[in-house]
């Protein structure tokens, strides 16, 4: 509990199981610091809140005032006589003193963080996210004749992150295909040609980009090229589940047949794709996927407004 509690960006939010929690960050330290609270650790704006707010300045300005006192006798000092030495070596046990308290209020301002969000992940339930990794709910499944066992990929320096809402369509897409694996009739394949495809999707965004600059809107336009041309090349090698690749046709693109959820694995996969080329520089691989990060904002916006 310090002294910037009246200074707090309270920011509510939603979690999934519908708890309101509020996201407060601390002005002046570190984003480590930051953290989510229910309502029933915040404190109401009255009168006696405003009273607790008075007494914490005034506590931390009688503590600058004896800081700045210890260190005008500290510098006020010229002689070397052992009474000088005896009281500067008190002053030196005091500022001992006075940084192991400081190290002990942190040591319990971690360990009440550490039970505040243990609390609020038993609470949420939160356990059951990594469920909806992409990277674990989409990966393809082991190959049995390999050879040498092979365990999962390692994980690409640079990500690619998806918002919540895209998150959660990849795993229900995923589960609607493979989730009968016991049952050959209990799945279901998206419809092709799907309503938006591919192509209408980055049309879309490239039309959201008319009002840049001419140079920028070329280089969004190479770019949606270039993911498009990767699309319809990479789509039956990388990106169809088993039960769907019986069904792919031939003709037309697949960037006109394919929708939403296919592109969403392209992203998934993008990252390790760009770095097991071994030919793509660090920056130009930062370049990359942070102008396809902005593209999957714009996806997640779209998909939460029921446009896609």
């Amino acid at each position: 509990n310090n002294n910037n509690n009246n200074n707090n960006n309270n920011t509510p939010s939603t979690n999934p199981t519908n708890n309101v929690t509020y996201f407060i960050h601390y002005t002046g330290w570190n984003t480590r610091w930051d953290k989510w609270v229910p309502p029933s650790d915040l404190l109401k704006d009255n009168e006696e809140t405003r009273q607790l707010v008075k007494i914490i300045k005034e506590k931390k300005k009688g503590m600058k005032a004896k800081q700045q006192t210890t260190q005008t006798n500290h510098t006020n000092t010229t002689t070397t006589t052992d009474n000088d030495k005896n009281n500067s070596s008190g002053n030196n046990n005091n500022k001992r003193d006075h940084s192991e308290a400081t190290k002990e209020e942190m040591v319990t301002q971690k360990a009440a963080a550490k039970r505040r969000k243990e609390r609020h992940m038993a609470l949420n339930n939160l356990t059951t996210l990594p469920l909806l990794d992409p990277f674990v709910a989409v990966a393809p499944p082991p190959d049995p004749k390999a050879e040498d066992g092979s365990s999962a990929p390692p994980q690409p320096r640079h990500t690619l992150p998806l918002p919540f809402n895209l998150k959660k369509a990849l795993v229900e897409d995923w589960q609607a295909i493979n989730g009968g694996e016991t049952n050959s009739q209990n799945f279901t394949l998206p419809p092709l040609p799907s309503p938006t495809p591919v192509s209408s999707l980055l049309s879309s965004f490239l039309a959201s980009k008319k009002s840049s600059d001419p140079p920028s809107h070329a280089r969004w336009c190479s770019l949606c090229l270039g993911l498009q041309l990767y699309f319809d090349k990479s789509l039956p090698l990388l990106l169809l589940y088993r039960r769907e690749r019986a069904r792919h046709p031939s003709s037309p693109r697949p960037s006109d047949l394919y929708g939403l959820p296919h592109l969403l694995r392209l992203f998934v996969r993008l990252p390790f794709l760009v770095e097991s080329t071994g030919t793509v520089a660090e920056g130009e691989a930062r370049s990359l996927l942070g102008k396809c990060q902005e593209i999957v904002r714009w996806l997640g916006r779209r998909e939460a407004e029921k446009e896609l």
